[in-house]
């Protein structure tokens, strides 16, 4: 079966009917009202959706598909629902583990054993990587600066400050107004966060891409592998916003999740 576009039509029980178009970042882009539609389905409408873009998956790309385990609670389910495919068609799985160092030693030891606890419950192989960062967070830290209110207003920032070529723009975010120098009511919400741009330090949001997106990106390169990867769409408005926007080509499996294709990402939410 092929993967469907999970959220384009659903029969009376919610389940996802599937469509015949190809697989594409088109087809697997959600818009913010089927973002809504789908987080409303059951529970179980919710998994079957997952089980049917897992299958999707695994009919793409076969063997070469890996999960990105925190060890926290998303990335858990994540393997559950995976594991248990993988035992009912055949497949192997790979699990890979970003240490950076930060997480506490109980994440680090569960990330392992809890694999080793999936594997033995479903009778499968699973191999477990552990992913490691070129830099360490006082390394990140000291060249390009501390990550200060969020990810989206550290990015600010360092943009106002160091952009090449989308400086202005940012500057103007920072100013409450439009690329374009108009006000703009939405961004007013950023202008108390300009006077960071005055801090004695360097600020940037290249934490998480430092020691995180950076390995597991090497990962897939050299094992040509593509991503399964649990996160939840409420959890941020930048989240929900990727699902429907992709504009890193992710993959979603499930209610809220994204696909990168070909270079692909699935996600449960």
């Amino acid at each position: 079966m092929r993967p469907v576009r999970d959220g384009r039509a659903s029969d009376r029980r919610g389940d996802v009917m599937e469509d015949k178009k190809p697989i594409s970042r088109e087809n697997w882009r959600h818009q913010p009202w089927e973002l809504k539609q789908m987080q409303a389905l059951s529970l179980d409408s919710k998994k079957r959706m997952s089980e049917r873009r897992i299958d999707g998956w695994f009919e793409e790309f076969d063997d070469d598909v890996y999960l990105s385990y925190s060890g926290g609670k998303d990335s858990t389910v994540c393997l559950e629902l995976v594991a248990r495919y993988c035992a009912s068609c055949g497949h192997n799985l790979h699990v890979a583990f970003c240490d950076t160092g930060l997480e506490y030693p109980e994440i680090r030891e569960f990330a392992e054993y809890n694999t080793n606890r999936v594997a033995e419950r479903y009778g499968i192989d699973i191999s477990f990587d552990r992913l490691r960062p070129d830099m360490n967070f006082r390394q990140v830290i000291i060249e390009y600066g501390y990550p200060i209110i969020s990810k989206e207003i550290s990015g600010y920032v360092y943009g106002a400050r160091h952009s090449k070529d989308k400086k202005q723009n940012y500057i103007n975010r920072l100013k409450g107004l439009e690329n374009n120098g108009t006000y703009s009511e939405y961004r007013q919400r950023y202008k108390k966060y300009a006077v960071l741009l005055q801090a004695p330090f360097e600020i940037s949001n290249l934490c998480c891409k430092k020691m995180k997106k950076l390995p597991a990106e090497r990962y897939e390169a050299e094992t040509g592998r593509k991503p399964i990867v649990g996160t939840m769409a409420e959890e941020s408005k930048q989240r929900a916003g990727a699902r429907a926007e992709d504009k890193r080509g992710r993959t979603d499996v499930g209610y809220a999740s994204k696909l990168r294709y070909p270079d692909c990402r699935v996600s449960f939410a």
